[in-house]
């Protein structure tokens, strides 16, 4: 039997606000340099990712 598509709730179809600085460090950066995980398959994932400078971004994903 095939399974149902479950559509995401609306919140998760926007990506959160940028609140000015890392959320893990507290190091202000500009957006250009402040990177965030992206899950094609999963939007929940994208959505409740945080916000990382690039040395966190790093420690947390390594560098793949």
């Amino acid at each position: 039997m095939a399974r149902a598509y479950i559509a995401p709730r609306r919140k998760m179809m926007k990506s959160r606000k940028y609140n000015g600085k890392c959320e893990h460090c507290g190091t202000p950066k500009p957006l250009s340099e402040v990177y965030c995980y992206i899950d094609d398959v999963n939007p929940a994932i994208t959505y409740n990712a945080p916000y990382l400078c690039i040395d966190c971004y790093k420690k947390k994903y390594g560098n793949g």
